[in-house]
């Protein structure tokens, strides 16, 4: 899975395609929930070893939402790569173990001295 932010400035994208191109591909992510498609054709792939780094924008990405990402091929719309991608603008480390939180900023767990409950 990817993550992307709604930051509009350029993101990085790091995947192994079935075909190695940089030229002629188009970019096009499918909201999940409503199906609008948003197509970026000034994307920029470049090889970089085993890999294909692209550096897209997208200015209509909204939070905590998942979008079908398709990478294709102009002339024949041959598809090179398929993902999930999920936006969010929390922060995402999980060498810190910063997750992912659907609750962030909503719940706030108290601090309790003792594990004493009441059943009434």
């Amino acid at each position: 899975m990817v993550i992307f932010t709604t930051s509009t400035g350029n993101q990085n994208l790091y995947f192994i395609p079935r075909i190695y191109l940089t030229d002629g591909v188009t970019m096009t992510l499918t909201d999940d929930i409503t199906l609008d498609d948003a197509t970026n054709t000034s994307a920029t792939f470049t090889r970089e070893g085993d890999y294909i780094k692209g550096e897209v924008a997208f200015s209509n990405l909204k939070e905590d939402r998942f979008y079908t990402l398709r990478i294709k091929r102009n002339s024949d719309d041959q598809v090179l790569y398929k993902d999930k991608l999920f936006v969010t603008d929390q922060t995402l480390d999980q060498v810190n173990n910063d997750m992912y939180s659907i609750n962030e900023g909503q719940y706030v767990e108290q601090e309790t001295s003792t594990n004493d409950y009441i059943i009434l």
